[in-house]
């Protein structure tokens, strides 16, 4: 009788063991959740002086402000590059390195690029027609300077003389800037007396 007993205790096991994978594969897989996503740039100035004014240890803050400007620079506006870049030594004193200064320069220097980019794509600018004025005159600069002048040569000073007419200063070519990067000096000859 144990040799049954045995033999359907076995089988038993065996039934459930085969049982208890197949619900196991079965199963329903979860996925580990996704990681959150990166918080998008943006750029707070207040937000990079604050690094700077309340951060005690300088090496610290360099640290800091420059994990800022890698994460939020690209955020920048031109005149809140121009804004970080003006206070950089008030706001970061000793903790201002030349790595720092290089890219708040750069980033400054690349929105000036973009913006001159910008202007130099846009289309010009359509002809002022003054009214009475047909198409084809008002299509010609000289035609354009003349309706300019018009006006004032019927305007008179006070001794009876017309006035200078008033000239108007050309827009300025956007000029190339000379870019410094600093570059690492071996110690060996930064410890040399100059010859």
């Amino acid at each position: 009788m144990s040799q049954p007993n045995t033999r359907l205790l076995a089988l038993a096991w065996l039934l459930s063991a085969m049982l208890g994978t197949a619900v196991a594969q079965t199963a329903k897989r979860v996925s580990p959740p996704a990681a959150p996503a990166e918080p998008r740039p943006v750029c707070v100035v207040a937000e990079f002086k604050g690094i700077g004014l309340h951060t005690h240890d300088p090496q610290e803050r360099s640290v800091k402000a420059a994990q800022w400007l890698q994460r939020n620079g690209s955020a920048c506006s031109l005149a809140q590059a121009i804004t970080i870049t003006s206070n950089r030594s008030a706001w970061l004193g000793t903790a201002d390195t030349p790595l720092l200064m290089a890219s708040m320069e750069g980033m400054v220097e690349s929105r000036q690029n973009a913006a001159a980019t910008a202007q130099t794509a846009t289309p010009a600018a359509k002809p002022v027609t003054t009214p009475g004025a047909t198409q084809a005159a008002a299509a010609t600069p000289a035609a354009t300077q003349a309706a300019a002048a018009a006006p004032a040569a019927a305007t008179t000073t006070s001794s009876g003389a017309a006035p200078a007419p008033t000239k108007r200063p050309a827009a300025a070519a956007p000029v190339a800037v000379p870019v410094v990067v600093p570059v690492a000096v071996p110690a060996a000859q930064a410890a040399r007396p100059p010859a």
